[in-house]
């Protein structure tokens, strides 16, 4: 991660959530024309040109801020960081963290550049789209998506698992299969494989079948104490793994791809 601007006080960014991008687009166009009306056409093209979008970030101290960040694939992103973090350009992001503090509701503390890992890694199951109304559902996979951006893979795992959680009760709920709001991922699954028909006559019918879904329900079942004992949920000494954290982040998005297409 390159920082190209920085404000005062502590230099440690923890992603809280994504500012929603048609509110981000209203304020850097504003913020684009302030800076052309101020004659700081350099800064307005800057902030036109790259692919930025707005994050609320905090810190150790419990510091609230936002930081605006572009990610780049590996052959551009070399190229443009060198280019932009050179000391006679951090006037230009300087002045545009000014600009949109003054136009819009939020205090940019950081300007950074990185590197898209989710580009990078071929090791990522596509991430799913799903035909959910539920904004829990729908927020916590979009803040998983920017944790897999700029953060190591355990962070994205508490997100995953609050995203399928939620997308189980909606399941359950929208097709008449009554569940208590206590009930964990497991239960969840387990009344969905009982009280769907989709689902219940397909795994009958294939002995194979039915043994993979047994699996898959201890799978899940798993997927609790990883994110109770080695995710960042919780302040937890220890954390999962890099590849095993990716094994969990695909797990779960290979589940909501079976389950959207099958119900």
């Amino acid at each position: 991660m390159i920082r190209l601007y920085q404000g005062t006080g502590s230099g440690e960014i923890t992603y809280v959530s994504h500012v929603e991008d048609s509110d981000w687009e209203k304020f850097k166009s504003l913020a684009a024309r302030m800076l052309r009306a101020e004659g700081k056409l350099a800064a307005a093209e800057t902030l036109e040109k790259y692919p930025f979008v707005l994050n609320e970030g905090t810190n150790f101290f419990g510091d609230e801020f936002h930081y605006l960040l572009a990610t780049f694939k590996v052959e551009n992103y070399v190229r443009i960081a060198e280019e932009e973090s050179i000391p006679e350009k951090s006037f230009v992001y300087k002045e545009i963290a000014k600009v949109i503090s003054e136009v819009g509701p939020y205090y940019v503390r950081f300007i950074v550049m990185d590197l898209d890992r989710n580009e990078q890694s071929t090791s990522l199951v596509e991430s799913p789209i799903l035909r959910t109304t539920a904004d829990k559902v729908r927020e916590a996979l979009a803040d998983a998506e920017e944790l897999l951006k700029s953060r190591p893979a355990s962070s994205a795992v508490d997100r995953l698992h609050t995203a399928f959680h939620g997308y189980l009760q909606e399941q359950c709920l929208s097709h008449s299969i009554s569940y208590n709001p206590s009930d964990s991922i497991t239960a969840l699954f387990k009344k969905l494989r009982e009280g769907n028909p989709r689902l219940k006559g397909e795994i009958a019918k294939h002995e194979e079948i039915k043994r993979i879904c047994n699996s898959l329900a201890a799978i899940i079942d798993s997927l609790n104490p990883i994110r109770n004992q080695l995710s960042r949920a919780h302040p937890n000494e220890e954390v999962v793994d890099e590849d095993e954290a990716l094994l969990v982040v695909n797990i779960i998005r290979t589940l909501f791809h079976y389950l959207d297409s099958k119900l």
